[in-house]
C-alpha cells in the first residue's frame, strides 16, 4: 500500500505501543491510505476494535474526518462495521498519527474464501459462494441508495465474511471531502469480477454458470442507477428456484 504522497508505508506496533486507551493485540495489515490496521482492545470496555493509523505526513486530518463520516453513513446501510471515534496520537520516536476506531468484525477475508483450493477440498460450495455474493449485492444496493459507492474491493480484498456468512467492508474508498466516491459503476464492475472468479474455478459449477448467464443482460447493458437492486432480484429468484 502506498500513501497519498506515493511513499511506501507500513507500521507494526508492539503490544505495549498504542494510542492511550487501547491495547494492541494483532497487526492486521495496511488498509486503503492507512499505514497500519490493528486489532486492539479498548481499555475501559475490554471490547475488540479495529484501529487504523494514518501518519500526519501522509494525509490531512480533514480527510480522516471524511473517511469516518463515510464509514458512519455506510454502517447505516449495514455494510461497514460501526464507527466509534477518531483522534490523534503522538509518539516520540514514530511521530504523530491520526487514528480511526471501528468495530472489529471476526471472520475470514473474502479473497481467502474465493481461493480455488477451498473448492477442491470441498469446504466451500457454489451455493454458499453465490449466497455471499448475493448478500454483497444487497448491501451494495443499500450503499448506492445513499448516493455513495464502496470501492476498493476488487478480487475480494477489504471484505470480511463473519461467522453468520455476512459480508462487511472493513476498508473503503471514501473519495475526498470535496469529491466523495460516487463511482457506483465501478462497484458493479468489481462485483462482476468476483463472479468471474467463481466462473474460473474447476470443476465448473452448473449453478454458477446459470447465474452468470441470467445476469449477462444486466452486465452488458449501459450502467444505470439501481443496477445492484436488479442483480439482487435476479440472484434471489435463481437461488430460490434452484433450492
Amino acid at each position: 500500500m502506498k500513501s497519498l504522497r506515493g511513499e511506501p508505508v507500513g507500521l507494526r506496533l508492539s503490544s505495549g505501543t498504542s494510542p492511550p486507551g487501547f491495547r494492541v493485540k494483532k497487526y492486521l495489515g495496511c488498509g486503503y491510505e492507512s499505514c497500519g490496521s490493528y486489532l486492539v482492545t479498548e481499555r475501559h470496555s475490554n471490547l475488540p476494535r479495529r484501529l487504523k493509523l494514518f501518519h500526519e505526513a501522509d494525509i490531512e486530518y480533514e480527510h480522516i474526518g471524511h473517511v469516518a463520516f463515510t464509514f458512519d453513513r455506510l454502517h447505516r446501510a449495514n455494510s461497514t462495521p460501526p464507527y466509534h471515534r477518531i483522534g490523534t496520537w503522538h509518539h516520540d520516536k514514530l511521530g504523530t498519527f491520526a487514528y480511526l476506531v471501528l468495530g472489529y468484525v471476526e471472520g475470514k477475508p473474502l479473497v481467502d474464501l474465493l481461493a480455488p483450493g477451498r473448492w477442491r477440498r470441498g469446504s466451500w460450495s457454489p451455493n454458499k459462494a453465490l449466497g455471499i455474493l448475493h448478500a454483497m449485492a444487497a448491501k451494495l444496493a443499500a450503499v448506492h441508495d445513499t448516493g455513495l459507492a464502496a470501492g476498493d474491493f476488487e478480487h475480494g480484498y477489504n471484505v470480511i465474511i463473519d461467522k453468520a456468512g455476512e459480508p462487511w467492508w472493513i476498508d473503503i474508498d471514501a473519495g475526498t471531502p470535496d469529491e466523495p466516491n460516487t463511482d457506483q459503476e465501478s462497484d458493479v464492475a468489481m462485483w462482476f469480477g468476483l463472479l468471474d472468479q467463481l466462473m474460473a474455478h474447476t470443476p465448473e459449477s452448473p449453478l454458477v454458470t446459470l447465474m452468470d448467464r441470467r445476469l449477462a443482460r444486466i452486465r452488458k447493458r449501459k450502467f444505470r442507477r439501481g443496477t445492484m437492486h436488479d442483480i439482487t432480484a435476479v440472484m434471489a429468484k435463481t437461488l430460490e428456484a434452484e433450492g
